[in-house]
């Protein structure tokens, strides 16, 4: 019993560093790509305005549509962070109202 454990453990081994590896990738990548989310929605806000404020030039008028596209799509990315980010958290405490439910339903 006890070798058959070990050599379970053993066979496992190479699986649980290829998981190990993809989370440091996973992680990384999370961080290139929407660490800077709310630093790049500032900046974006901010260059947006200034290139409101600008006189009305046709390269300040694709300048600026440039800027609402980038702006909306770092928007969306952020929404969707929230909403996973809900979604994860709902999963892991789980619905607290169901519990009450069942307990004064069992009285």
């Amino acid at each position: 019993m006890r070798g058959t454990l070990l050599t379970t453990f053993l066979m496992q081994l190479p699986f649980c560093r290829k998981i190990a590896k993809t989370r440091v990738a996973l992680s990384s990548w999370n961080k290139t790509q929407f660490g800077k989310l709310q630093n790049n929605i500032s900046a974006l806000r901010a260059a947006l305005a200034e290139a409101q404020d600008a006189g009305l030039t046709p390269d300040s008028v694709q300048k600026e549509k440039d800027l609402r596209l980038s702006l909306s799509e770092q928007l969306l990315c952020e929404e969707i962070h929230w909403r996973q980010k809900s979604r994860v958290k709902w999963i892991k405490e789980g619905d607290s109202c169901t519990k009450f439910f069942f307990i004064t339903k069992e009285k």
